[in-house]
């Protein structure tokens, strides 16, 4: 499952920062982005399928708003299951995408930066169906015009693309590589990334124990003083 922004979105531009790859014996000119978005928390289910169920459910009574005449919903799932979360950490990375800034003018000046490693993403959930996140974008062998232009963004609002690579039918997964043959005696340990039933799973999990606190709020009233 691979998360892509096509459309242009608004972006803070929090830290652009200069400095050297070594590629062989070379050291190549290189940039690391931190962007940072506030959107629907529809995109969570584009890192992970059943993360926006897990972390927020759907509005309860007097908490249900009056649609608004041509006016979408910010998401179908407003209500944070827990006000307590902070910052989320999604340990992944992802290879092959292409970023591209708009400068104001669009077109021919947008900056476009193939190539780019995508990791360190973080969410923050908030009430009412919005999300702040934040990833971490690198790149490398871009010319000198290009590391100029890129370095004069930092700490700029600006919108942008980040657009993930193109799979073919045979490409919907990497391979592998050969697991290493276990110790005589030993069982091989085997490795597996969390699927869209383990996280429904966990996210049963979540609503049973947020029913069984409900309830023991309700008991609680309902004692006399």
């Amino acid at each position: 499952m691979q998360f892509s922004i096509d459309a242009m979105q608004p972006a803070f531009l929090k830290s652009v920062k200069n400095r050297t790859e070594k590629h062989g014996e070379e050291h190549v000119p290189a940039l690391t982005f931190k962007l940072q978005f506030s959107t629907s928390n529809d995109i969570l289910d584009m890192f992970q399928p059943g993360l926006k169920s897990m972390l927020y459910g759907p509005a309860l009574g007097d908490e249900v708003q009056a649609e608004l005449t041509g006016v979408d919903p910010v998401s179908t799932l407003p209500r944070l299951r827990c006000a307590l979360l902070g910052p989320i950490p999604f340990v992944k990375e992802y290879a092959g995408y292409v970023l591209t800034i708009d400068r104001g003018l669009g077109g021919p000046s947008n900056l476009v930066v193939p190539e780019c490693t995508v990791d360190h993403t973080e969410f923050t959930p908030k009430e009412g169906g919005s999300v702040d996140w934040e990833v971490r974008v690198r790149a490398s062998g871009l010319d000198a015009e290009d590391l100029g232009v890129a370095c004069s963004l930092d700490r700029h609002k600006a919108s942008v693309t980040l657009v993930a690579p193109k799979l073919g039918d045979g490409d919907a997964q990497m391979p592998l590589a050969p697991a290493a043959e276990p110790a005589k005696g030993k069982k091989a340990k085997v490795k597996t990334e969390p699927t869209a039933t383990t996280v429904q799973a966990a996210v049963a999990s979540v609503a049973d124990i947020f029913a069984a606190s409900k309830a023991a709020e309700m008991g609680a009233a309902a004692v006399p003083s």
